[in-house]
């Protein structure tokens, strides 16, 4: 049996995805920096990392924690509207936590303008 040959070509081919994978396992992943950010209450350092994993659709634990961070001010200046904007946006996706919170915001008129039967039908989603 002939053992494969290397060429030069292939094997810098090789050294260049070996290092690249080992680059890639080095550093966390962008939820993983945001979410220990977020333990850790450096919103600083959340904030930016949050704001890029909500602009995916499909990421809705990345979309109300950014909201609580501009709904709060952490990190920067407060962005109410765009904070209930991502919240509705998580709330819509299921999450259950967007969804209790927009509830009481709706029902108290808390950030947003009161609307009883809206926050009871949120309230109702969330525990659903």
């Amino acid at each position: 049996m002939k053992q494969p040959r290397w060429t030069a070509h292939g094997l810098r081919a090789l050294a260049a995805a070996l290092l690249v994978a080992g680059s890639a396992a080095a550093q966390p992943d962008a939820a993983a920096q945001a979410d220990a950010a977020w333990q850790a209450h450096d919103y600083a350092t959340a904030r930016p990392l949050y704001a890029a994993l909500a602009a995916d659709p499909a990421n809705h634990v990345a979309q109300y924690r950014y909201s609580v961070i501009l709904d709060a001010g952490y990190g920067a200046g407060r962005d109410p509207e765009a904070a209930m904007r991502y919240r509705r946006q998580a709330a819509e996706g299921g999450n259950a936590d967007a969804q209790t919170n927009l509830g009481y915001m709706l029902s108290w008129g808390d950030g947003a303008p009161k609307d009883l039967p809206a926050g009871i039908g949120w309230l109702e989603k969330a525990v659903a």
